[in-house]
């Protein structure tokens, strides 16, 4: 969720209206910066956000993380402090209905569907996952969501100039995006 950047998008897009919004951010500088920015919104807006400081995983585990207090804070073999990750599925649980997934996690977009499976097939969100971070996420993502979301219709689109920021998206079949 890095510092609340998409948060901002996202009020702007839906005119404040939906449900709830849940936001990862395992950077302590980053989720800091994100639950002030969120702590400055009206009442009615605040306690709809909520604020999880962990990694999206495929499992719960304590992971190996490069806190770099921006956008580029990720998993890393040698990184410099350790955060909590947790799946998607455990996090969230049954209770709450996921409409829209976006994932930009750094590198880690494989395990984090992994750890969103039944999110992704029982309740068939719109998904964005990001295919950049590394060569193979370009085949790999667009496999997985296929082999789950097997009706979906799959789409790239590259945001950058430059090659990056290239993300994938599936649209469950009978949804329309806008």
């Amino acid at each position: 969720a890095f510092d609340g950047d998409t948060l901002k998008l996202f009020l702007e897009r839906t005119s404040s209206q939906f449900g709830e919004y849940h936001a990862f951010e395992p950077d302590p500088t980053n989720a800091e910066q994100l639950r002030r920015k969120r702590d400055a919104l009206p009442a009615c807006l605040r306690e709809r956000i909520f604020i999880h400081q962990l990694a999206l995983h495929s499992n719960q585990a304590e992971l190996n993380f490069a806190a770099w207090g921006g956008p580029s804070s990720h998993l890393a073999t040698g990184g410099d402090g350790r955060v909590q990750g947790d799946a998607l599925d455990a996090v969230i649980g049954r209770s709450c209905r996921v409409t829209f997934l976006k994932l930009d996690v750094e590198g880690a977009e494989i395990a984090a569907l992994r750890g969103a499976q039944r999110v992704l097939t029982e309740q068939r969100p719109l998904a964005a996952v990001c295919v950049y971070h590394r060569p193979a996420d370009l085949w790999e993502v667009p496999l997985q969501l296929k082999a789950w979301l097997g009706s979906s219709r799959l789409f790239l689109r590259q945001h950058g100039f430059d090659g990056w920021e290239m993300v994938c998206y599936a649209i469950p079949s009978g949804r329309e995006c806008a």
